[in-house]
């Protein structure tokens, strides 16, 4: 009698372990996490606090990014990365205030900081949103 396994045994387990090989791949992807930009700067001038959200081009989900302060240039770290599209949305005083849309190439220009445009504040003040105590 021979202690070496039958051929079938050995054509089975050669089998699944191709197939395991092959399912690690696509398995991976799922268990990897989305990809960061280390910082990103506003620039707002208005007399405003601004929250910030951003989504990409597909408007596939918002995240939050943070405050924008008012009157002056706040940073965030680790914000997930949007991609090749950027869509900020800004709320102040529980109000809607607009959004900006900004390409990678704009964002990577701008050394990541981006200038909150005076329209935003305008928005606020049109809908009479008081100054940022």
């Amino acid at each position: 009698m021979s202690n070496a396994p039958p051929w079938r045994a050995v054509a089975v387990a050669l089998v699944a372990l191709v197939v395991a090989g092959l399912a690690v791949g696509p398995l991976s992807t799922l268990v990897e996490g989305p990809s960061f930009v280390a910082r990103i700067t506003f620039v707002n001038p208005s007399e405003y606090d601004l929250s910030v959200d951003a989504t990409d081009g597909t408007r596939d989900g918002w995240v939050s990014v943070g405050t924008a302060r008012k009157e002056s240039t706040t940073s965030h770290e680790a914000i997930i990365d949007q991609g090749e599209v950027w869509i900020f949305r800004f709320t102040g005083q529980g109000r809607d205030a607009g959004e900006l849309r900004m390409t990678r190439r704009d964002l990577e220009r701008a050394t990541w900081t981006v200038q909150i445009p005076d329209s935003i504040a305008a928005e606020l003040r049109a809908e009479g949103a008081p100054p940022t105590p």
